[in-house]
């Protein structure tokens, strides 16, 4: 047995809650233990700054994310969703064969047949994605689209009852 099931405890959080919420710095005694008893390996700035880059990530990323579903709706505009998918994909996969044209040499045919399956249920995904974008607004899409992260990781199907990938993502709730 591996992880929490073999008796490990769970590691403290890195900061309290109320530090998140009001963004207050915390302070460190001489021994390096924030208030609470939480030691932090490494420097005492270190952690702080590590946590709002991450902060400030999360927050581009997120900005990115928001932002397409605008241009991918305007685009919509001009061109038909299945030509506009088209050029996305064909774009990327010119992108990522300039990039990693090593592993592709390395290609047999049962790899291409697992991406082929893959890319059908993907494209499929952004097919009807793109299609209700087409006829709703940016914010609606970008709700259900964000909210269906919410539903998958809280849904208990009984497929992934049994699983390790269900059982870590139960345990970091």
């Amino acid at each position: 047995m591996a992880g929490w099931a073999a008796g490990l405890t769970r590691p403290a959080p890195l900061l309290q809650l109320r530090w998140v919420f009001t963004l207050a710095v915390p302070r460190f005694g001489r021994s390096g233990k924030m208030a609470g008893g939480i030691e932090f390996g490494g420097s005492r700035g270190n952690i702080l700054s590590r946590r709002i880059r991450a902060d400030l990530a999360l927050l581009f990323c997120s900005l990115v994310w928001g932002g397409t579903f605008i241009v991918v709706k305007d685009a919509l505009a001009d061109v038909s969703i299945f030509t506009y998918l088209a050029i996305r994909f064909a774009l990327a996969a010119a992108v990522m064969a300039i990039l990693f044209w090593r592993a592709l040499r390395g290609l047999n045919r049962h790899t291409v047949w697992a991406g082929v399956q893959i890319g059908f249920f993907m494209f499929g995904g952004y097919a009807f994605q793109t299609t209700g974008l087409k006829f709703t607004t940016a914010s609606k899409a970008a709700f259900i689209t964000g909210s269906s992260v919410v539903r998958i990781v809280t849904s208990r199907s009984p497929a992934l009852a049994n699983s390790r990938i269900w059982s870590a993502t139960q345990s970091a709730k």
